[in-house]
């Protein structure tokens, strides 16, 4: 245990600190020597796992998903350094979801206005806020063409693309299930050699076929 007074980079892992009085009410600064307090003692902490890691970024990518209904974040890694980052959302530049896209997709707000329901429930005033498959109670995965969204994985092999960097022989982080099916292909294409997903379960059945059939490997974070 270490006061804060202390150099912090003496605060590093795998360092061996020393309590040098036994009476715990009293400990003392193995570098100082000063009675030290459990409010100003400073504990050394354990590393977190490359797991823990990389999921807490997914988790951060995710949070900018403009997505209405999952936010998911996709990380490429290789030798443990970050390739680049994607969560799902639609193209650069086009609206998302929910007020600006109604008022300029004339193909959507046509074909919500055709739909018939109470005036203070009806689809067309809660795609302003809702996505639009849930509004229509559409299972996940179906009737993809009212979503303009690109999946997370779609979006990290755009990103690399743009900014010339390779991905293969990479991982893929993401807090999600196993790609859909036409997100796994991309990945089979752009060289990924392992995908680290929250659960092991194909996004859709069709999936199943490409998993079988690659060298990819699938795993679950260990958390």
């Amino acid at each position: 245990m270490v006061c804060e007074n202390c150099d912090p980079k003496l605060n590093r892992q795998g360092r061996v600190i020393k309590v040098l009085n036994s009476d715990w009410k009293y400990p003392v600064c193995s570098e100082c020597g000063d009675e030290i307090s459990n409010k100003t003692s400073k504990s050394i902490s354990t590393s977190t796992s490359w797991d823990q890691y990389f999921h807490k970024l997914c988790t951060t990518v995710a949070s900018k998903s403009p997505c209405l209904s999952h936010q998911i974040g996709a990380v490429a890694v290789r030798d443990k350094s970050i390739i680049t980052t994607g969560y799902n959302g639609p193209p650069r530049g086009i609206p998302h979801c929910g007020h600006d896209r109604l008022m300029k997709d004339h193909c959507l707000s046509n074909y919500f206005a055709n739909l018939t329901g109470p005036m203070n429930n009806h689809p067309v005033n809660r795609i302003r806020s809702e996505c639009p498959r849930q509004v229509l109670g559409y299972p996940s995965g179906t009737h993809m063409e009212l979503c303009p969204a690109q999946h997370a994985e779609e979006n990290i092999v755009s990103n690399a693309a743009r900014n010339g960097v390779s991905i293969l022989g990479a991982t893929l982080y993401m807090n999600s299930v196993i790609p859909c099916q036409k997100c796994y292909g991309t990945l089979i294409n752009a060289g990924f050699v392992e995908i680290v997903v929250e659960c092991p379960t194909p996004y859709d059945r069709w999936t199943q076929f490409l998993i079988d059939s690659s060298d990819i490997k699938i795993r679950s974070f260990e958390l």
